[in-house]
């Protein structure tokens, strides 16, 4: 399936807005995603509240023993989600969506947790495998969320489109026969996306080396609630780090797959954006 619908702008590489890095602290206010928290009762064959099912997902919590088919268990420790509560769990075919509604011409980020949640039977049959979380507007499949590899383990994703109709179905499908958690959805909408190319800014920041394999040093950063986010071309956040007073940072970029980076530094309402190229 293409990774662009003919409705909307798909996600950039090179873009980033300001308000999307905050999301989590505002959706509560700004969310246009009914009950993106997945609150619910706990249990087999029940959906959040404000989202329809295909077939018969579960929600669940790290609180309780796995709640889906009988003779089936969690093969590892769930933990709790950073947006707390409880979580949607689907498996290969079960899907959620509901109908969200726009502003054509507005730019909006779509934010959401995702977990391969592996579960085993007393017959011990094993699904545990990586997977990700195939995103869907009107049926088109516009963004694709790397496969977690690490399970019972949070990963964010992050999709930003400009909208061209006013209503559309968002829809979230894993994308294999594989159990993944989904949790903290939000929408939002965001000030139109920055281009690296048009970006200046008047913070003194440096970074070096670049490219790097090891550790990448941060400095001028000056300020003492100073924020600094990675993300990757995959629009997965890599790294969110709040600074209190260091004026220089390390990153140890030694585990990262090779590849382009996007580091950001965020201090008394000035951002600082540029390309991190890290190697094998």
């Amino acid at each position: 399936m293409p990774f662009q619908h003919s409705l909307f702008v798909s996600f950039s590489l090179f873009f980033f807005s300001i308000g999307s890095l905050f999301s989590q602290t505002t959706c509560n206010e700004d969310n246009l995603i009914t009950n993106g928290s997945m609150d619910g009762t706990v249990g087999m064959n029940i959906t959040a509240n404000g989202w329809q099912a295909g077939w018969s997902p579960d929600i669940n919590d790290h609180l309780n023993p796995l709640y889906m088919t009988y003779g089936y268990n969690w093969a590892g420790v769930p933990l709790e989600s950073f947006d707390g509560g409880t979580w949607q769990n689907l498996f290969g075919h079960e899907t959620i969506s509901q109908v969200v509604y726009c502003t054509i011409g507005e730019w909006y980020e779509l934010t959401f947790l995702y977990a391969a949640q592996g579960v085993v039977s007393s017959e011990f049959v094993y699904y545990a495998e990586p997977i990700g979380v195939s995103v869907f507007f009107d049926e088109d499949i516009v963004f694709e969320t790397p496969d977690d590899e690490t399970q019972y383990t949070w990963e964010t994703a992050t999709y930003t489109f400009q909208a061209s109709v006013e209503t559309f179905t968002l829809k979230m499908d894993p994308t294999q026969e594989q159990y993944v958690g989904i949790d903290g959805v939000c929408l939002m909408k965001i000030d139109e996306p920055v281009s690296v190319e048009d970006y200046t800014s008047s913070l003194p920041v440096e970074m070096y080396p670049n490219p790097a394999n090891s550790l990448v040093t941060i400095t001028g950063i000056e300020h003492s609630d100073a924020r600094i986010i990675v993300i990757d071309t995959n629009g997965r956040r890599v790294e969110d780090l709040l600074i209190n007073g260091e004026q220089q940072v390390q990153l140890d970029v030694s585990s990262w797959n090779a590849g382009i980076y996007f580091v950001q530094v965020y201090a008394e309402n000035q951002r600082w954006i540029d390309r991190l190229v890290v190697q094998p």
